[in-house]
Order: C-alpha cells, then sequence, then structure tokens
C-alpha cells in the first residue's frame, strides 16, 4: 500500500510539474514574439515617433522647463524608406520661434540602428538618420539621434546645418508605423 501511495504521489508531483512549465511557455512565446516584432520593427525603420515634451535649448544647454507637447500624431515616421517629419521647433528663444517647425520628407537619408552596447533590454537602441550628402530634402536638419530608452520611452535629438538654430531635444514614444493625420 506503501508502495502504491509513494507511486500515486511521485506521478502526482510530476503531472503538476509538467503542467506549470506548459502554462509557462506560452508566456515566454508571448514575449519573444514581441521582442522579435520590436525588433523587426527597428531593423526595417517601419515605426513612427509620437512626441510627448519638447525641451528647448540655449546655447547647448537645456532649459529647466520641458514644454509639454503635442497633438497626439506621429511627429517622425520611417516606412518603406521614406522618411517624414513634423515637430514644433523651440530651440532656443522658444518665445520667439513659436510656429516654427522642423518639417521636412525624404527618401535621401541614412539609417543606422545600433543595439546598445552593454544593454541587456532587448529594446535600447539609438538609432541615426541624415541626409545623404548632397541631398537638400532635410531643410537645416544635420543629424537626428533618437535613444530609444526603454519600450515606452525615446529621446530625440535633432541638430542642424546652422548655428543660427539650438539644437532641440524631444522625448516621446515608438509605435509601428502610423500614418500623419
Amino acid at each position: 500500500m506503501k508502495t502504491i501511495l509513494k507511486t500515486l504521489l511521485i506521478f502526482t508531483v510530476a503531472l503538476l510539474s509538467i503542467t506549470a512549465v506548459k502554462a509557462q511557455k506560452p508566456k515566454v512565446d508571448k514575449k519573444a514574439a514581441k521582442i522579435a516584432a520590436y525588433q523587426k520593427m527597428i531593423d526595417t525603420a517601419d515605426w513612427s515617433i509620437v512626441m510627448e515634451k519638447a525641451f528647448p535649448k540655449s546655447s547647448g544647454a537645456s532649459t529647466a522647463n520641458p514644454i509639454n507637447n503635442m497633438s497626439g500624431n506621429p511627429n517622425i515616421s520611417i516606412t518603406h524608406g521614406v522618411i517624414t517629419c513634423d515637430m514644433p521647433y523651440y530651440g532656443g528663444d522658444a518665445i520667439n520661434n513659436a510656429g516654427r517647425r522642423v518639417k521636412f520628407t525624404s527618401n535621401n537619408f541614412t539609417y543606422e540602428s545600433q543595439h546598445k552596447s552593454g544593454s541587456s533590454s532587448p529594446y535600447q537602441y539609438d538609432l541615426f538618420i541624415a541626409p545623404k550628402p548632397g541631398s537638400t530634402d532635410f531643410g537645416n536638419v544635420a543629424q537626428i539621434v533618437i535613444s530609444i530608452i526603454s519600450e515606452d520611452v525615446v529621446q530625440v535629438q535633432v541638430s542642424f546645418t546652422t548655428t543660427e538654430l539650438d539644437p532641440v531635444g524631444y522625448q516621446g514614444y515608438i509605435i509601428p508605423f502610423k500614418k500623419f493625420d
């Protein structure tokens, strides 16, 4: 009788262990699929960024108070090799620059994505976007650097080819490509 009870107990424990392992597998599979989709979105440059805050700068120094932004629509989008950008410009004297915009559409640019070295997070990337040499599509924009901090937070730094425009920073989030409204 003791042997039957021991066998039954071992069988029950083994069955519960297998059930628990199988229950965990869908969570792991969903997380892996989510990470793979995110990495594909970054690698294939098929995404949009919605800006929530702007950080005006004057002579390279960030102002203490961010400007809570924005429309809720994408401000930078890339898909099928075309970048569309439409952001308010708050560089330098933000009051006198009211109404200015960083706005362009181009298919003549370079795009580089680098997973942040030393990061254990699959969501942390640095993205570098710049006009190709000789391109005038970007207006005065020299480079856009996007630092993906987490799945929900990106920081965007825009630098210009002219000293008349101060660099400006933004904070927002990245989503799969969404067309501008």
